[in-house]
């Protein structure tokens, strides 16, 4: 499996339901538009939100992959990251990754 677009991922801000690769230029990722399938509560507004939550997927992956590497390390007193938490965070990393 080939590596996503590397980041960071922004919504342009002349067209905020598309999502670009920052820099100079903007190289697309992709485009959020309405469904054939949507029902009618569908909105430009919501797709505006999915465009934000897919620009946020690069800086958000990095994180689960750090929360992942470093929980054998969080404890703090009584609260510690559970391991049925961990193991979300590493199923979203292998979807994320593999797709899975």
């Amino acid at each position: 499996m080939s590596e996503h677009t590397p980041g960071p991922w922004v919504v342009d801000p002349a067209n905020p339901n598309l999502v670009a690769r920052d820099g100079d230029v903007y190289e697309y990722i992709c485009e959020i538009a309405p469904s054939a399938f949507s029902d009618s509560t569908h909105s430009y507004d919501q797709e505006c939100a999915n465009a934000r939550l897919i620009a946020a997927a690069p800086e958000l992956l990095e994180a689960l992959r750090k929360v992942s590497m470093n929980a054998v390390h969080v404890n703090y007193g009584e609260c510690s990251l559970s391991y049925c938490v961990i193991r979300e965070v590493d199923a979203a990393i292998k979807k994320a990754e593999e797709g899975k």
